[in-house]
């Protein structure tokens, strides 16, 4: 289960919406104007969901009969 990828893209788009300005959130401080690290950061969530998708694709994700068959403390 790629859950690597899906929290860095979590926290990708977490950036996105603090460079963006949006719920509040600003990053000027830190990075000043936010317009080259928000499409930097955009850019790498969709890297980290493309590789998320890759890696369900060639087998490392979770598949049900393996789910539903392994006991919870294993």
């Amino acid at each position: 289960m790629p859950i690597l990828e899906c929290a860095m893209a979590g926290a990708s788009v977490i950036l996105t919406t603090a460079a963006e300005h949006h719920m509040g959130m600003s990053l000027d401080a830190i990075v000043g104007d936010g317009q080259i690290f928000e499409e930097a950061v955009e850019l790498a969530a969709s890297l980290f969901l493309l590789s998320a998708q890759q890696r369900v694709r060639m087998g490392g994700g979770v598949r049900p009969a393996t789910l539903l068959s392994t006991p919870a403390w294993h």
